[in-house]
């Protein structure tokens, strides 16, 4: 359910850039030309980031259900600071990209824990499973 909401959210990004970009400048005024240019690039991430983001939410909160929290903490720390901080800095000063590079670093980061806190959570969901069929195999059940 919260990956279909940040997807639609994404979607609407995604999709209606100029609308929303509206309610906060004139799209006609000639001095906010390059403002909306750099504004156009910068939704088309925050389209991106609203699904990773989805995504490592669930995970995290999933994980935590399966009192599993050390090791997300270490996973967002380098997926956020490792990541996401220092290939922001660098996409966005010593690359030049600027604005654009600062929010494409902070995206990767949060793409990074995203995928790996879903990894996780596959891993620890499996393990789940395989240990209740454990336990109905040696309680005499039959394995469905």
């Amino acid at each position: 359910m919260g990956v279909l909401f940040m997807t639609a959210a994404a979607l609407l990004l995604w999709t209606t850039p100029r609308i929303l970009i509206g309610f906060y400048l004139d799209l006609g005024e000639a001095a906010n030309q390059s403002t909306v240019a750099i504004a156009l690039q910068l939704f088309v991430i925050a389209a991106l980031f609203q699904l990773f983001d989805g995504v490592q939410v669930i995970a995290a909160g999933a994980l935590r259900g399966y009192r599993d929290t050390a090791v997300p903490m270490l996973i967002a720390a380098i997926g956020y600071w490792a990541i996401g901080f220092a290939g922001g800095w660098l996409l966005a000063f010593p690359l030049g990209f600027g604005a654009v590079g600062l929010w494409l670093g902070l995206a990767l980061g949060l793409a990074v824990v995203a995928i790996a806190l879903g990894l996780r959570l596959q891993s620890r969901a499996r393990l789940q499973i395989r240990a209740a069929e454990t336990i109905v195999l040696a309680a005499g059940g039959v394995r469905v």
